[in-house]
């Protein structure tokens, strides 16, 4: 099982400080259980937001996104293992098309993994087409996949 218990406070009306412990237990992880603790902080401006994640696993975490207009947001993150010496960065973007009722996300990261996802509205239905993608140039895998969002 696992168990997570968070904690966030808003410390100003901008900045937010906090922590987070995960607890897993398996007969299958190295002793029974493991358990990790993060602290945590996040700035929020009036159209972007940073935030970053500290464990005591090794693991650092930073993300950046913002709000470019009505119909696009970008971000960024980059996650970093500290132990395991791996570092990946993301890159990604959101594009609305509110009169067509179309909706296209996409990343890229610094392993070479391009991820896409366009949604249409399927007025007047309450239902949305989504089909994604996700190609790895370097492992040579591609997926596909498609869905039917209802609400």
């Amino acid at each position: 099982g696992v168990g997570v218990l968070q904690y966030l406070q808003n410390v100003t009306s901008r900045l937010a400080l906090g922590s987070e412990l995960v607890y897993q237990s398996s007969p299958q992880l190295p002793g029974g259980h493991i358990a990790a603790l993060s602290i945590a902080g996040k700035y929020t401006g009036p159209d972007y937001c940073a935030a970053t994640t500290l464990s005591n696993n090794g693991t650092v975490h930073a993300s950046f996104w913002q709000k470019c207009s009505d119909d696009l947001q970008v971000g960024t993150e980059i996650e970093s293992n500290l132990k395991m010496q791996e570092t990946v960065g993301t890159l990604g973007y959101q594009v609305e098309i509110p009169r067509a009722g179309l909706s296209f996300r996409g990343a890229i990261d610094s392993t070479w993994t391009v991820k896409g996802v366009i949604e249409k509205k399927l007025l007047p239905l309450p239902l949305t087409l989504s089909l994604c993608g996700l190609l790895n140039h370097p492992k040579s895998s591609f997926q596909m996949g498609a869905g039917l969002i209802m609400g």
